[in-house]
């Protein structure tokens, strides 16, 4: 089963995107040295997704941001978006990684600094937003 992504300006199933199965991820994450993952769905838990490498035994949940914060707008760095090779948002797709070692209550999102992905060549990248003091590192999932 392929991951979709929810677009943030569209509803229900005309608002899913397909999103590359594998991604090549310039520089991975550091400090991992992994560059190829798999996206997965998370099937017991939508809309989170998982990237895992497929090189070693290193995985991230991931999430849409826009269903984080709904008035999400990021700035990306036009370096960054020649690199990707972006020719638009609609082949521009980002996922905010889930931080969750304290456990799902107290999950965390990065959203100063999503993966913004190419989804014709299939090249993704942790991106410093342009905007990034605007958003939360450990922006919290649920609200206490």
């Amino acid at each position: 089963m392929s991951a979709k992504l929810m677009t943030e300006n569209a509803s229900c199933e005309e608002g899913l995107v397909e999103l590359p199965q594998e991604l090549h991820v310039v520089g991975g994450f550091y400090p991992f040295a992994s560059e190829r993952f798999a996206v997965k769905p998370e099937e017991e838990a939508p809309p989170f997704l998982r990237l895992e490498a497929v090189d070693a035994d290193l995985a991230f949940h991931v999430l849409d941001p826009f269903v984080v914060m709904e008035n999400y707008a990021p700035e990306l760095p036009e370096e960054e978006d020649q690199a990707l090779d972006l020719q638009g948002p609609d082949e521009t797709r980002l996922l905010a990684i889930v931080n969750l070692t304290r456990g799902a209550a107290n999950a965390t999102v990065n959203l100063a600094a999503p993966i913004v992905i190419n989804t014709r060549t299939g090249r993704a990248k942790q991106v410093i937003l342009h905007n990034a003091a605007q958003y939360e590192v450990r922006h919290r999932l649920f609200p206490v």
